[in-house]
């Protein structure tokens, strides 16, 4: 009885807080509000910005990794990440595998 009621009592908590470790990336790392996304080369060409937030977010919490793991900061401001750039390898082994 104890256990489940502890479960029930943070378990909501527990998903805050996921949510927060998904969305503050997001924000603190730069995402630019709802600008369509750039250079999207596997998700359908005019997925919304919030559609492509909600795909991430999912990678990052069934990896277990941050948005920095496939997506590099942005040249002019390095508290920002370039979600558009293809430099990272990490982000060419994602798409090859969102193809499959």
């Amino acid at each position: 009885m104890i256990k489940s009621t502890f479960l029930r009592s943070t378990g909501g908590l527990c998903r805050a807080l996921g949510f927060l470790v998904v969305a503050l990336p997001l924000t603190v790392w730069g995402q630019r509000g709802d600008e369509p996304p750039k250079n999207l080369k596997v998700l359908p060409q005019g997925t919304d910005a919030q559609a492509v937030r909600e795909v991430m977010g999912e990678f990052t919490r069934a990896l277990d990794v941050e948005c920095s793991f496939c997506h590099v900061s942005d040249k002019e401001n390095a508290r920002r990440l370039d979600y558009a750039s293809d430099e990272n390898e990490h982000k060419m082994v994602a798409r090859v595998m969102m193809r499959m």
